[in-house]
């Protein structure tokens, strides 16, 4: 990735664009392979949910993470680059697919700011393969066309631009010259939606996916248990809901933000019209600046109707032997898996609450 420095282009002009995109242009002939230009810009508010409501399109690759609690919110939609992986290769796969891209990259702009500059969106199947006609493949990655981002009162946007050898450089700069006035003061005017497009679906049936199934999964589960195949498992049931009107993915995603506030809120939409959306209290890790952060999070109470019964409840949670000891196995599992790739890592020394809006759980922090 070369970066270029603020000081050489200091206009934030047309002119001073064009300069910088035939520059790409230029190097995309020498080196005989697309380049990447990636232009930062740090704006004095953005909300990302909204700049991705007003872009949004269900047959383009789009990703959103928020977590309100922490004042964080990641979009980035439509795709400048993007590739599907399957196989047991498919996680080194998308990094080489990334590396190559991030060799072809050229950086300008405002890259102090938190999530500036070119990243890459992914997601990954638990398993390695995947029946046909499933809703994602195995692993999706891709750099997204425009990325927005809010962290602790400071907001950025970026443009990620493929430049060909032949590029119209007048189409580039127009496209790219309209984005940045659009970003610099955006404009939350709704645009002309139906009226049914903001009113909440009503659910007119529901069913199980595997109906009958559930009852033979606990009782392969116990016997599996006893036979120490498993310290701990986890089974879900998989529900169909159908609605009387068509879900808007982004009107869901909006309300689950609004209402869970303590969790990172997300949704990937892999460009065939299907979007995967949740709010969970969980992460499987985040690195920054050297530092790993994960959490065991396992044993669980409601949340209760008045101060003195949630209160309680909170109280026999962090009693409860059955509860302590499905927690244990999850915070030692997560410490076992860390040490088998070589890192060491260090857990609180008892598990704190971790009150959700209609639930609370038992967390154990975890750093390496």
């Amino acid at each position: 990735m070369q970066i270029i420095p603020s000081s050489m282009l200091p206009e934030r002009d047309e002119v001073a664009l064009r300069v910088f995109m035939e520059g790409c242009r230029e190097t995309a002939r020498e080196k005989g392979h697309f380049q990447i230009a990636s232009i930062s810009l740090a704006v004095k508010h953005i909300a990302p949910l909204a700049v991705l409501e007003s872009i949004y399109q269900p047959k383009e690759l789009h990703f959103y993470v928020e977590r309100a609690a922490d004042e964080q919110a990641l979009a980035g939609a439509e795709a400048v680059a993007a590739a599907s992986f399957s196989g047991p290769d498919r996680f080194e796969q998308a990094q080489a697919f990334a590396d190559e891209i991030m060799d072809n990259t050229i950086v300008v702009g405002d890259l102090n700011e938190p999530f500036t500059g070119p990243h890459f969106f992914t997601a990954f199947t638990f398993n390695d393969t995947v029946p046909e006609g499933s809703a994602f493949p195995p692993a999706t990655i891709f750099l997204p066309r425009w990325q927005v981002s809010r962290s602790k009162g400071k907001y950025g946007a970026v443009a990620n631009v493929r430049i060909d050898p032949q590029a119209d450089i007048d189409q580039l700069v127009a496209r790219v010259w309209g984005a940045y006035q659009k970003f610099s003061v955006f404009d939350y005017t709704p645009e002309s939606r139906s009226g049914d497009s903001v009113v909440v679906p009503s659910v007119v049936s529901r069913s199980e996916l595997a109906p009958g199934l559930y009852p033979q999964a606990v009782s392969n589960a116990l016997r599996d248990i006893k036979a120490e195949v498993y310290e701990k498992i986890v089974l879900a049931r998989g529900i169909q809901l159908k609605a009387d009107r068509p879900l808007q993915p982004l009107d869901v995603l909006n309300r689950l933000r609004e209402r869970f506030t303590g969790c990172f809120t997300f949704s990937f939409g892999g460009g065939q019209g299907r979007s995967f959306i949740g709010a969970s209290p969980e992460r499987l890790l985040s690195i920054w600046n050297g530092r790993l952060l994960t959490e065991a999070i396992a044993g669980s109470a409601p949340r209760g109707a008045t101060a003195g019964e949630d209160a309680k409840f909170a109280r026999d949670l962090l009693d409860s032997e059955k509860d302590l000891h499905e927690h244990a196995c999850v915070r030692d599992s997560i410490l076992r898996r860390l040490k088998s790739v070589g890192v060491l890592g260090r857990a609180e020394s008892a598990p704190q609450l971790l009150p959700l809006a209609n639930v609370q759980h038992l967390k154990t922090a975890i750093e390496a």
